[in-house]
């Protein structure tokens, strides 16, 4: 609390007051004993001046080391919560990637076998109904904080929304269950799953429906316009929808008569790789499918053996990174066993 100025104050206060003392003791003229007083308090009142204003000074920077410490503590708090939300985006991402690819190896195992993926669809018998929702008001910074506007982005994501146009959404009907039939339901799910069950998100939901896909039509005629707005149609959006479970879609398989399900269950490698494949994974099983397959045996086979051997086995066939693709494998030969038994 003292520096060398706030010394010097007080050093002068003490002698000034001593030299007044002095005088008085030896009968010096008073005014002189007076003048050195009163110098002695000037110089204790510019010491006291000087040692609150270095207090104040002391007090002040403690208050902006405070400051600085908790702005610190909040970018290191902010920083870790960016690496969180782009964590989270880039498993969203991932799964959509998977989903995307799953449906496209799928698509080209039915057209290697003569089947359009649409008659499978047009076939389920079931009428697959998808939320249709316009919702605004929710974005950073006007309605929400940028992690609160990040959340509901990510729901939106992990459902697999797509826009129409603006803040018209539609979400796939492998995200709501089919059941949903009262509009406290609709309004349920959209609470879960969208709010995540949180009453302090700023959104306005101004259209929440479930449309049945079998009752939707669209259709683009316009010319390319590079200036407008971003659009996109129901038709394209859902022109396949991977909704199907799998064993509907295994027993629908086996009641097109096209080609034997059983048959291609008990030993067909490109099935059971299609959930987890990558396109260059699944053309190389292609290529190799008849030597792969006689290294692992039928579906029985491989679902008794080993990750190990399956991983060595594709490997040696040019099939990279294998790791992840010979444990779905396995699993996969693991349902499509269960799935030959209820077919049985």
């Amino acid at each position: 609390m003292f520096n060398k100025k706030n010394i010097l104050f007080y050093a002068g206060f003490f002698l000034m007051t001593l030299l007044g003392i002095i005088c008085f003791l030896l009968d010096m003229p008073v005014l002189l004993s007076l003048l050195s007083f009163l110098v002695g308090v000037i110089s204790l009142a510019g010491g006291e001046k000087e040692r609150k204003q270095l207090t104040r000074k002391e007090k002040r920077v403690a208050t902006y080391e405070r400051i600085l410490t908790e702005i610190l503590g909040e970018k290191e708090n902010l920083e870790e919560d960016l690496r969180q939300i782009k964590k989270k985006n880039e498993e969203v991402q991932l799964e959509k990637q998977q989903k995307s690819q799953r449906f496209s190896n799928l698509k080209r195992f039915l057209e290697r076998k003569g089947i359009d993926p649409a008659y499978i669809v047009e076939e389920y018998g079931e009428s697959l109904k998808a939320p249709l929702l316009v919702l605004t008001h929710f974005n950073y910074p006007k309605h929400n904080s940028e992690k609160d506007a990040e959340f509901i982005h990510d729901n939106l994501d992990r459902l697999g929304s797509q826009s129409l146009q603006g803040a018209t959404r539609v979400i796939p009907p492998r995200s709501i269950d089919q059941d949903i039939e009262s509009k406290s339901d609709l309004e349920s799910w959209f609470e879960n799953e969208i709010l995540g069950g949180r009453e302090d998100l700023n959104y306005r939901l101004e259209l929440l429906s479930l449309v049945s896909l079998s009752e939707v039509f669209g259709r683009d005629e316009s010319r390319e316009d590079s200036n407008g707005f971003g659009s996109e149609i129901i038709n394209n959006i859902f022109e396949e929808d991977p909704v199907i479970k799998t064993k509907d879609l295994a027993h629908l398989l086996d009641e097109t008569e096209r080609f034997s399900l059983k048959d291609e269950l008990r030993k067909n490698i490109i099935l059971l790789s299609i959930p987890y494949a990558s396109e260059n994974q699944l053309e190389e099983i292609i290529q190799n499918q008849m030597e792969i397959q006689n290294e692992l045996g039928d579906t029985i086979q491989i679902s008794n053996t080993t990750t190990d051997k399956i991983d060595e086995t594709l490997s040696n066939y040019n099939v990279s990174n294998t790791d992840e693709l010979s444990k779905g494998i396995r699993e996969e030969a693991n349902q499509a066993k269960a799935i030959l038994e209820s077919l049985e």
